[in-house]
């Protein structure tokens, strides 16, 4: 993805990147290392289409190898995140406060992410050391090659963070350090009344709590999720010690989770400049012709460009840097522009392959092939509500059409420019739609693809320049997959402890219509999108208000898609969301200006959402009838 200079600090912000040559050293050895197992796991899994659909004789191992190298990957690639600073926290807190207070609190921060680093490495080598003895089932490998790159990822990463935390002035670091002791001094002597004190859903409010608190003191969101969750292991010493790794371990160790580094890596590879300028010079041969159709092409961009990267910050990043000089040029003003690409990004999230999509597939039980073809009406509702939106602004504003209306050969033209891009999205509908190729697979032929587009046909990137986009891609892997591990967790307690059942019988006495809980749900999920980001907040909110909605009778591909267009929405939430800051940049345009210039849209984006959630046949049609 495009790295966006902003000028102006992010609600969510990343730690900083490590310094010195021995450092930069470690940080190149571990983002090499997680590019190298990312390009062998897609060879891995284009090795088992091979043999699959070519051979006739699918090598069955290589499931079970691709696994093993995701476990790894997300090992070195969370390590290799963390030395870039790219793990997300949230400093809305602190940074209200001195830089005196504003550092020991951080030095308390970094003390307690060490803190659970060292005692999950601790339990991690307590897992080896049980589950010794036990192989895999197809290649009969030992079950310890799935736990070692944990075990050596969490201790990496604890001297990494003792590191960050000593470089700090001694004054700062003794009072984090010592207020960290004090802190776990209290959590332990507290977890006996705990044990039988926290129940369902004073559990949550406990866990909820601490992650809360966690936050505030800028902890990167995977770790404080990780630190919640081993403070509920304290509470329950009956439960073995080994359950917390064991748990994180599970959570990445699926075949259909790849899909999720495999997108990325496709996407940055077709996000090259040809690419972007071909997709929008067909867009604006389709409607630059209009009133406003600078803005109408920002959307028309997104809905094309958003099936190929699959990453909302990717499209921000594309979409926003493409049309920005252009639409200032022509009389928009910067908050306008900023306006216009939030829009539009915030919808493009419904437009597969979308990475939400294949995440909520892993973590509850629905069809993320249904969630790909029930994405496509709901966005092009949002999109069709931005269209008729920026036609009035236009009308108010004097807007001017970019272009006269361009000619049956000018749009042949542009088409056939873009023919190659948009063949990514159609080769994977056609493998999922074939029932030939799995999500995972289709992925897969999608890098393949983007590869020989950008090296074959547009002869635009250098060997140097695709190892540097497997690189990136890792590393963006290594902070979402951490994500999912720790996230993981937190939901198998919150299900063991029965509070997706005990808040769903609270929500169900304050209403018994299925559609209010909706509009419920996408005001939840809109506000803590804003706070937490897209991703958090879908592994946090989705297994808890899955069952639910299945109470409510809401169908699984349906509440899917509503929760993830309130993610999209919620991302560019005003003045809060990322989305946002980063639109904002692009355009060098004043938050405050850009926020109320935003408001419009969002409001449109938020009552087409009302209306696709109380109208099923948007997101389940195109499900029903590929299903045939």
């Amino acid at each position: 993805m495009n790295v966006v200079q902003l000028e102006m600090e992010p609600p969510l912000a990343s730690l900083q990147p490590l310094q010195g040559p021995a450092r930069r050293a470690v940080t190149a050895l571990l983002g090499w290392s997680a590019g190298l197992l990312l390009a062998l796991n897609c060879l891995v899994v284009l090795y088992g289409v091979f043999t699959r659909y070519i051979v006739g004789d699918q090598a069955f191992w290589t499931e079970e190898a691709a696994r093993l190298l995701m476990v790894w990957l997300t090992a070195f690639g969370g390590a290799y995140a963390l030395c870039l600073g790219m793990h997300i926290r949230i400093d809305l807190v602190i940074r209200k406060f001195s830089a005196r207070w504003r550092s020991r609190c951080e030095a308390l921060g970094a003390a307690l992410t060490f803190l659970f680093l060292g005692v999950a490495a601790w339990r991690s080598w307590q897992l080896i050391e049980m589950r010794q003895g036990e192989v895999s089932p197809a290649l009969e490998l030992p079950y310890s090659l799935f736990a070692w790159p944990l075990l050596v990822s969490l201790a990496v990463m604890a001297v990494l963070e003792l590191e960050r935390l000593l470089e700090r002035k001694p004054t700062d670091w003794l009072v984090g350090a010592g207020a960290a002791a004090l802190v776990t001094c209290v959590g332990v002597l507290a977890a006996g009344w705990l044990e039988h004190a926290s129940q369902g859903l004073a559990l949550l409010w406990i866990l909820g709590a601490v992650f809360i608190v966690l936050l505030m003191l800028g902890v990167p969101v995977a770790f404080s999720l990780g630190l919640a969750s081993l403070l509920f292991f304290d509470m329950r010493p009956h439960m073995p010690q080994a359950v917390l790794p064991q748990r994180m371990v599970g959570g990445i160790d699926s075949f259909a989770l790849l899909a999720v580094p495999l997108f990325l890596v496709a996407g940055v590879l077709m996000e090259v400049g040809s690419i972007s300028r071909k997709l929008i010079e067909f867009a604006t041969a389709l409607v630059g012709h209009i009133r406003g159709g600078l803005g109408m092409v920002t959307v028309t961009a997104e809905i094309l460009f958003s099936g190929v990267s699959g990453s909302t910050t990717a499209d921000v990043a594309a979409v926003g840097g493409a049309m920005n000089k252009g639409m200032q040029k022509a009389g928009y003003k910067p908050e306008d522009v900023a306006s216009i690409v939030s829009a539009a990004c915030a919808m493009g999230i419904l437009i597969p392959p979308s990475l939400h999509m294949v995440l909520l597939g892993s973590i509850v039980s629905v069809s993320v092939s249904a969630l790909f073809w029930g994405g496509i009406l709901p966005s092009l509702a949002l999109a069709l509500g931005l269209y008729v939106m920026i036609y009035w602004k236009a009308r108010h504003a004097g807007w001017p059409a970019e272009t006269r209306r361009a000619s049956f050969s000018a749009l042949l033209r542009a088409a056939r420019g873009a023919v190659l891009p948009l063949m990514l999205p159609v080769i994977i509908f056609a493998g999922i739609r074939s029932g030939l190729a799995t999500v995972t697979e289709s992925a897969v032929l999608a890098v393949t693809y983007a590869l020989l587009l950008s090296i074959v046909v547009y002869r635009e990137l250098s060997p140097k320049a695709i190892a540097q986009a497997f690189i990136q891609a890792a590393g963006a892997t290594g902070m979402t997959l951490w994500l999912v591990m720790t996230a993981t967790i937190f939901g198998w307690i919150m299900t063991g402890e029965q509070v997706p059942n005990l808040l769903g019988q609270a929500m169900a006495s304050m209403t018994s219509s299925p559609a209010v809980f909706l509009l419920l749900v996408i005001v939840v999920m809109v506000i803590f999108s804003g706070l937490l980001e897209g991703i958090p907040a879908l592994l946090i909110f989705a297994p808890i208000f899955y069952p639910i909605a299945t109470q409510y009778g809401i169908d699984g591909v349906h509440f899917g898609l509503i929760l993830i267009a309130s993610l999209g929405i919620g991302f560019f939430l005003p003045p809060i969301g990322l989305g946002l800051f980063l639109a904002c940049g692009i355009a060098g345009s004043d938050l405050a200006k850009t926020s109320r210039a935003f408001l419009p849209y969002m409001l449109v984006l938020m009552g087409m959402l009302a209306i696709v959630s109380l109208f099923p046949e948007f997101s389940l049609l195109l499900p029903k009838l590929a299903k045939g």
